[in-house]
């Protein structure tokens, strides 16, 4: 599979999908005031701010967007960006980096259009806590991208599978002394 990051880019930063990313968040958020689209090769950025909602309450959310245009069953966890990149910041994928979010909205844009408001830190102890087991099951994708310059590795994981885990990494089950 190869990907063209760069036009993928594009489509994630398109005005087209606007009204709909605004619905979904003002569906999600009741007290939303805005929710302001980020872009651009920033700081903010590469800490994973994608969108900065401001609540009524005072409260400031900072998000991560993952859109895809096709309903696919599985969300892509990304664990390395660029298995050619020699520092490590640079070669992790987006789950194994220390991010500066409250949530990922993973959004399937095209019909029927549905949307998963995930809790970034659940989903990554999710994530470290199942690495192995999930890799082993479910495989590993290498999506080639910038025309051959460097691969990126997913682990598709259903999306049951990761709401499943969510749920119970927020579980504690063990009594304390």
């Amino acid at each position: 599979m190869t990907i063209d990051f760069k036009k993928d880019l594009a489509m994630s930063e398109s005005a087209v999908f606007e009204p709909y990313l605004q619905d979904v968040y003002h569906s999600l958020f009741p007290d939303l005031v805005a929710a302001v689209r980020l872009s651009g090769d920033t700081q903010g950025q590469r800490l994973g701010h994608d969108r900065i909602l401001y609540l009524a309450s005072g409260q400031t959310l900072f998000l991560d967007e993952k859109l895809d245009t096709t309903d696919c069953p599985n969300f892509a966890m990304e664990y390395v960006a660029n298995d050619r990149a020699s520092d490590i910041q640079h070669r992790r994928g987006w789950i194994e980096k220390p991010l500066q979010i409250d949530y990922i909205l993973y959004a399937f844009v095209d019909f029927p259009r549905k949307a998963y408001l995930l809790p970034w830190s659940l989903l990554q102890l999710s994530w470290q806590r199942n690495k192995a087991a999930w890799l082993d099951t479910y495989g590993v994708r290498k999506i080639v991208n910038d025309h051959g310059s460097y691969t990126t590795l997913i682990c598709p994981v259903p999306r049951k599978v990761i709401l499943q885990a969510i749920s119970n990494t927020m579980t504690v089950k063990e009594t304390f002394r």
